[in-house]
């Protein structure tokens, strides 16, 4: 099973497009197990405890099974989608004909959905499984963005109500698929895309160099085209001999990738059709389209027009954004698995187009084992950068709401939100993404959630070209973030008369924390303390500079923002860490700047003291004397007494602002 869980991985996830279009300019050349050539080093990449030799084997297997299975001496490029049926079914099952996850396969199930996404894996689950059982095409794919299991105990706990206390408003949804099925409709986007990802994709980090890879504007503009000519093929086949439909379309496909150029210029008269198919979808309740694959029908009749709609139609109602994009991929593997000669035929660039958009799928989704939270903000600067202007962004609070809550009744839905995007006061939480005149309008929930304001740490510190090593990390105007300390005020100023009306039940602070340190916000915790704000959150000790400086960031949450019982410490990975194992994979080497490793010293001195923990005596005196060493060398005037300066430490959180008495609201 791990296995065929690598294969997967190697080729939906890490096959190089280059390579992939190598093999399609010469398909009529091939031997039956070129294409499968490159697999023994992508096996080996994904699964690193197998040699070169054991991968080699595996791909001879592979090869062999695949070409007696369809009795054909074609290529297996062909049968690449043959290996979704036997990972897939040991993963899924069916209840009440929807897909749940085995619960005893969940980890595996996870992994496998983490590198190619849920839907590839659960439409090839429910094509296979119909063909199998010679069901005719299904017309509703409305099962929830994340899948459920079939653990029914666990479900009935689940199902009496659950409190979740860090749901982050814009990431809540399905952040990848919006961004997805939005491009896939106004090609115009590619641009943004292409802006934020002004580098190689990720591909180069996390899986050997095979080729160059192709421009990222050429990879979203095949992938346009791609969808488009498959969503003819298979959903709108009475349209196939339009004349805006290219059934040679195999030569604009290579010459896309290959010129940039061309693929402007093609994208143009592409959204043009784009634009035309458009006018025959499902609208959305303000009548604007979203996705042309999403198709009116008599069964989506049944679920919006209906008068009295249930707990599960509502639930359908939020997964509806997504069917189109499911009825593509169910549609095709329907046929591939039955044999229908256009899908066989058509099956290798169908491929292509999964593989197209599982590479810029890991431009959204942190997939990469990188460490350090520079790494998860890359990816959170661009979760919406294609959805800002979506036709679903104003019924964004809808999505949030009803894919986040297992039971609409009981569940209380707490959003972590930054205080300039709360929703505001006209945002409805029941407004359904699809609706008609003959739908009655009342919700059967009049909910909303609570929010949890989401402070995001900034700095002032010069991060950028320092002149040399230690001068990283210093103070571009000589204060502790002041200017932030007097904004983050402000803030909290003006949320406070609105907490009863926007249901703001508390207070967090989050982001990268390694120079922005918790005094910043010691001045805002305390206020909101006293405001009556007893849900108080702090995102410490999970991004660090070594150890001890994660400890005594942890140290210094719980002294300056006064934190208690009621309050909670977001992460705090630094009090589980094994220091021995953690200094050792290091190999006793820290990379820190200068202030912080006298503030630590300092810190682990006094701390020791007054918490009475032995230290060796010949490892105190070291303390003291590099950090007598690092004052002088950072410049401090005067002389060096190590409790007056831990004094100062301990002043930090105090507003240094000659304002601190101004503020008025």
């Amino acid at each position: 099973m791990d296995l065929e869980r690598g294969i997967v991985r190697a080729l939906f996830y890490d096959y190089p497009i280059d390579a992939l279009m190598q093999q399609l300019e010469r398909l009529g050349d091939m031997q039956h197990d070129d294409f499968l050539d490159v697999m023994p080093q992508l096996l080996q990449w994904a699964k690193q405890e197998y040699t070169f030799t054991e991968a080699n084997l595996l791909r001879i297997q592979t090869g062999g099974e695949w070409t007696n299975d369809r009795q054909t001496s074609r290529a297996t490029i062909y049968h690449v989608f043959d290996i979704l049926s036997d990972v897939t079914e040991q993963l899924l099952t069916t209840e009440n004909d929807s897909p749940l996850v085995r619960f005893g396969q969940l980890f595996r199930w996870k992994e496998t959905a983490l590198y190619v996404g849920e839907d590839m894996l659960v439409t090839s689950y429910m094509a296979n499984k119909d063909v199998s059982r010679g069901m005719q095409l299904r017309k509703l794919f409305l099962w929830n963005d994340i899948l459920k299991h079939n653990n029914h105990i666990l479900n009935e706990e689940l199902d009496r109500g659950l409190t979740d206390l860090h749901a982050h408003y814009n990431a809540t949804a399905d952040i990848f698929n919006l961004n997805w099925i939005n491009m896939m409709n106004d090609s115009s986007l590619y641009h943004q895309f292409d802006e934020k990802i002004h580098r190689s994709m990720e591909l180069e980090l996390m899986s050997p160099k095979v080729e160059t890879p192709s421009n990222v504007i050429q990879h979203c503009i095949a992938a346009i085209y791609l969808r488009f000519v498959f969503f003819r093929l298979l959903l709108n086949p009475q349209q196939q001999k339009n004349s805006d439909v290219d059934f040679n379309y195999h030569e604009k496909v290579s010459r896309i990738l290959k010129d940039v150029d061309f693929a402007k210029d093609i994208r143009k008269l592409l959204q043009a059709s784009i634009d035309s198919a458009k006018d025959s979808s499902l609208h959305t309740s303000n009548n604007k389209p979203w996705d042309y694959c999403l198709l009116p029908s008599e069964q989506l009749d049944d679920i919006l027009f209906t008068k009295t709609p249930s707990v599960k139609d509502i639930h359908r109602n939020s997964n509806l954004i997504y069917q189109g994009e499911r009825q593509l991929l169910y549609t095709f593997f329907h046929g591939y698995y039955e044999d229908n000669p256009i899908c066989i035929e058509n099956a290798p660039y169908f491929y292509l187009y999964i593989l197209l958009k599982n590479k810029i799928r890991r431009e959204f989704i942190q997939i990469n084992q990188l460490k350090g939270f520079e790494n998860f903000q890359t990816y959170q600067g661009r979760k919406s950068i294609l959805f800002t202007k979506s036709p679903i962004r104003p019924f964004y609070p809808y999505c949030v709401l009803y894919t986040s809550a297992n039971n609409l009744e009981k569940d209380i839905i707490e959003l972590r939100v930054a205080p300039t995007s709360l929703p505001k006061n006209n945002e409805k939480f029941n407004i359904p993404v699809f609706s008609n005149s003959r739908t009655d309008s009342t919700p059967l929930f009049n909910k909303k959630p609570k929010f949890v304001v989401h402070f995001i740490k900034k700095s002032k510190y010069d991060f950028n070209m320092p002149t040399s090593f230690y001068e990283v990390g210093k103070l571009k105007d000589g204060t502790r973030n002041e200017e932030y300390r007097d904004e983050i005020l402000n803030h909290m100023g003006r949320l406070l008369p609105q907490i009863k009306s926007k249901g703001i039940v508390g207070i967090d602070a989050a982001s990268s924390e390694i120079f922005c340190r918790p005094e910043t916000f010691a001045h805002v915790f305390r206020f909101a303390h006293i405001s009556g704000i007893d849900g108080r959150t702090y995102h410490v000790g999970e991004d660090f500079l070594d150890l001890p400086d994660g400890l005594r960031a942890i140290d210094e949450a719980i002294l300056f923002l006064q934190l208690d019982e009621k309050c909670r410490l977001g992460h705090a990975m630094a009090l589980g860490i094994n220091a021995k194992q953690y200094f050792e994979r290091r190999h006793y080497t820290t990379i820190i700047t200068k202030q912080y490793l006298l503030d630590d010293c300092v810190w682990i001195y006094m701390r020791s003291k007054e918490l009475n923990i032995f230290l060796n005596p010949t490892y105190e005196v070291k303390l003291l004397d590099k950090a007598s060493q690092l004052f002088h060398e950072i410049g401090y005037s005067g002389e060096w007494n190590v409790q007056c300066y831990w004094h100062s430490m301990l002043l930090r959180g105090n507003d240094i602002s000659s304002k601190a008495n101004d503020h008025t609201y």
